[in-house]
């Protein structure tokens, strides 16, 4: 039972079709292995050339899963067919140290992943943090990787592309913070529950207009809002600036 559990593959990898709003779930066992189905798909798509509206049935379903396997090398399921003659699995912790990388064609964001299999199916373990923007990566960390019936050892390296950039919205919450907290230090600080009281609800929405319909250059913010600030009430200033941390 419990290796049944180890077993069951739990990352989705959804396949759409826009013409009927048809969605077929698979369920997958790594990113390296989620990585090799869409590499698959890729490629079949190209060679097939099928139109997006055409509609498939359970039989095409399934001839189509099984010319992607043919070009995969998942090992799904290898420790259901090994046989006395096998070595033992292995069992234990295992330490790993992840310095760097070299000779690589360009910088980019990178990070490495850590994957090991536990009865023919492979997990997740470790993962670095991001280097930015570099063509030799120095990582220099270490792990401690649990083996429960492990043979091997992937080691992945991904680009990343989801890295937050600073945007325009977030240069303006900036300006907010730093105009907001001059203010109070101006004259706030003697003020009794100057983050605990409410201020005037006109007031919040005067500033909070003024803030985003000022011209932002880097985090030089519009000379109208700090003005407003000068003028309203204190309790009005802490306001605005909780408005804006909260969102």
């Amino acid at each position: 039972e419990s290796q049944l559990v180890l077993a069951t593959p739990n990352l989705v990898l959804r396949l759409g079709n826009k013409a009927n709003n048809k969605t077929i779930t698979f369920f997958l066992s790594s990113d390296f292995e989620r990585m090799q189905w869409i590499d698959s798909i890729s490629s079949l798509k190209q060679k097939c050339n099928l139109p997006g509206a055409n509609t498939i049935n359970s039989l095409e379903v399934t001839a189509f899963i099984v010319a992607m396997q043919k070009g995969m090398k998942t090992e799904m399921g290898s420790y259901l067919m090994r046989n006395s003659n096998d070595e033992s699995l292995l069992v234990g912790d295992l330490y790993m140290g992840v310095q760097g990388l070299e000779g690589l064609e360009q910088a980019d964001d990178l990070y490495i992943c850590v994957e090991v299999d536990s009865y023919g199916h492979y997990f997740r373990k470790a993962t670095t943090k991001i280097i930015c923007r570099s063509q030799t990566p120095l990582w220099n960390e270490s792990f401690m990787l649990e083996l429960e019936g492990s043979q091997n050892v992937r080691i992945l390296l991904y680009e990343d592309k989801e890295r937050p950039l600073l945007r325009a919205k977030h240069i303006l919450k900036v300006a907010v913070y730093s105009a907001c907290i001059r203010e109070v230090e101006r004259r706030g600080m003697l003020e009794v529950g100057c983050y605990r009281v409410s201020g005037s609800a006109s007031d919040l929405a005067k500033l909070k207009k003024a803030f985003e319909s000022g011209e932002y250059t880097a985090l030089i913010y519009a000379y109208e809002a700090e003005q407003l600030l000068r003028e309203v009430d204190i309790h009005s200033v802490t306001g605005i600036l909780k408005t804006f941390l909260r969102e």
